[in-house]
């Protein structure tokens, strides 16, 4: 029996992976809810305190979002805390016609035997 030595070791169980955030855009279409998912996640995981929260938040936020938060909320409420600048946030990006085209989309989705769902 021949064995080969590569060197290599693979690990089963990798527990060192870090959640990574995404930038957020305010682009119509983007999701905020899995943007503040993956943002929760990171939070967690590298137990971040609430004076940072609100930094991260922030660098995260790209284009009309930022302006939106600087301009928007920022001007009226300086001293906002974490959790009300994610509800503000959420109230923006977080509509009824939005939650509603998700669910069209969803109920339009058609799944055979042995298939993936897809659009028709």
């Amino acid at each position: 029996m021949t064995t080969y030595n590569t060197g290599h070791i693979a690990l089963a169980n990798n527990y060192s992976y870090k959640s990574v955030p995404v930038d957020f855009h305010g682009y119509e279409g983007e999701d905020f809810r899995y943007f503040l998912e993956r943002l929760e996640s990171y939070l967690v995981i590298n137990n971040v305190n609430d004076t940072r929260k609100l930094a991260i938040l922030r660098s995260l936020l790209k284009g009309a979002a930022k302006v939106f938060f600087e301009k928007g909320i920022l001007k009226k409420l300086p001293e906002i805390k974490y959790e009300q600048a994610i509800e503000a946030l959420r109230s923006q990006y977080v509509t009824a016609e939005l939650i509603q085209n998700y669910e069209l989309k969803f109920n339009d989705m058609i799944q055979g035997e042995q298939e993936i769902p897809s659009s028709s």
